[in-house]
């Protein structure tokens, strides 16, 4: 049976024996997009493709296999891209110390195809379920957006580096209103849409790589936006406000109405700051929000 290759699974392998990659490269194309490197710098080189898996020789013509796989794993930083050796070598102190240094496996040459495309198959399997886990544990189920986990962790390297910039980090705390009487009244899985919706409602108005939208907990949600000013920010709140109004959920038979609550914050981090300040800053401005009546934007130094 025929294999299709998969799009977005990228395989390389480092070989200098014309012979060998020609045998290998009709099933490492059905795998998936093949490249090709030739010696060790070369591989270096690729590697910032992230390919979800290498195969090397041992024997290139600039480097030993050995110093190539310490490279690589220094260079990927994550145990995670299987590193299969093809080596002629019976040396079993060699392939200890590549084990040692990274490798995931071994390949005996000469080549067996239906070897070779065996353990090619079942290393992209594990290594697509173990990014699946890990997309699991870094993501909100329900919305795909980031977690409370993940929003921390990138928040801080944010922060980190806004501060040596010295430029403007801005932050908005939101929160669905009322939304225990939508889910009383429609059930948890009309309030389910109503998260998800509001999920894609803040993720229109973050479109930039570096704008980050977390679930924060039930109906909260924040949004980072780096390098942008308060009043910047304020705009595209005002935005999001008008499309979550103008766009009712569409559940069974009703559509369900919507507003939300918003706080935002903005600083350029000092070192004695903390980025934690900053989030309790937006989330006193979003009660002060629900306290002055709810559906509306509540900053600290622009008038809305």
């Amino acid at each position: 049976m025929h294999k299709q290759s998969t799009v977005d699974t990228r395989i390389l392998i480092v070989e200098d024996d014309p012979l060998i990659i020609h045998s290998a490269l009709p099933v490492l194309r059905e795998r998936g997009d093949t490249m090709i490197a030739t010696s060790g710098e070369q591989a270096l080189e690729l590697i910032a493709e992230r390919p979800n898996l290498v195969l090397l020789d041992l024997n290139l013509p600039d480097m030993h296999g050995l110093e190539l796989i310490k490279r690589l794993r220094h260079q990927l930083r994550s145990h995670d891209i299987p590193l299969m050796v093809m080596t002629a070598t019976q040396d079993n102190d060699m392939e200890v110390r590549c084990l040692e240094a990274g490798a995931s496996d071994f390949l005996r040459k000469p080549l067996s195809i239906p070897v070779l495309d065996a353990r090619v198959k079942v290393h992209l399997e594990v290594q697509q379920k173990t990014q699946l886990l890990v997309n699991l544990a870094s993501l909100d189920p329900l919305t795909g957006l980031a977690n409370r986990r993940t929003f921390d962790a990138v928040f801080d390297r944010y922060w980190s580096l806004h501060y040596r910039q010295n430029s403007p980090l801005s932050l908005i705390f939101t929160d669905l209103d009322h939304f225990k009487k939508i889910n009383d009244n429609y059930g948890h899985d009309g309030g389910d849409q109503c998260l998800v919706h509001m999920a894609q409602v803040l993720t229109s108005i973050a479109k930039r790589p570096s704008d980050l939208v977390c679930r924060y907990g039930g109906e909260e949600f924040l949004v980072l936006y780096p390098n942008t000013d308060e009043k910047t920010a304020l705009t595209l709140v005002q935005k999001g406000m008008a499309m979550l109004q103008q766009s009712p959920v569409q559940y069974n038979d009703e559509r369900i109405a919507m507003t939300a609550s918003w706080g935002l914050a903005c600083a350029i981090p000092e070192q004695s700051d903390s980025s934690q300040e900053l989030i309790q800053r937006a989330d006193r401005l979003l009660y002060r929000a629900k306290a002055e009546g709810r559906n509306r934007v509540i900053s600290e130094g622009v008038e809305p």
